[in-house]
């Protein structure tokens, strides 16, 4: 259970997460961002930090690869030096998702990753998302609204109505049970198709 922990508690399990808001430093470099993901990973105390002993600049060294490396895998190494808050809203939440996959997390919350965006911008999120859990094995949790993107992202699915399960199991199960679109469509309503 996480009923009472504190963010840094949870952060400390293993669970990244994301926003649905952006919460990204907009001043701050792309580079910087993603090191802010792995402020709990740095060993270095205030002090050591503070003189910059070698083997604090060794360690900042490391993290610095790590956080290009996963720009690198976002496709996103130009942007480095580039101020957050300069980029456009699709590569901004791709931000954001590096961000937290920066903590190395063996669990990822993903609220909301694809709002506000257009078709072209949500393909582009979820080929990201398909590629890190293939590629790492990282599990992902995402929060959508999004009946396409839930339909080709995820192998399994659980439907809240006002915070009573109403349905989960495999998606193309749940997408076509009737609490689901009732739920969401609304009675009396026939839905031919899913794909929104």
């Amino acid at each position: 259970s996480l009923l009472g922990k504190r963010p840094h508690e949870v952060a400390q399990l293993g669970i990244g997460r994301t926003f649905q808001g952006l919460e990204l430093l907009r001043d701050l470099s792309v580079l910087d961002n993603v090191l802010v993901g792995r402020h709990m990973l740095f060993k270095g105390s205030v002090v050591r930090c503070t003189v910059r002993t070698p083997a604090v600049r060794k360690e900042e060294y490391a993290h610095r690869a790590r956080a290009e490396e996963i720009l690198s895998f976002f496709d996103m190494s130009r942007y480095s030096t580039t101020s957050a808050g300069a980029l456009a809203y699709g590569e901004q939440k791709l931000v954001a998702i590096a961000r937290a996959l920066a903590m190395e997390p063996s669990l990822l919350l993903l609220d909301e990753p694809t709002s506000g965006m257009n078709r072209t911008e949500k393909r582009e999120v979820g080929e990201v998302i398909t590629e890190l859990n293939r590629t790492t094995g990282l599990t992902e949790v995402l929060i959508e609204h999004d009946v396409r993107m839930i339909r080709d992202l995820c192998e399994y699915v659980v439907v809240l109505d006002f915070g009573e399960v109403i349905a989960a199991g495999p998606t193309d199960e749940v997408l076509r049970d009737p609490r689901v679109i009732e739920a969401y469509v609304g009675r009396g309503r026939t839905v031919v198709s899913v794909d929104v």
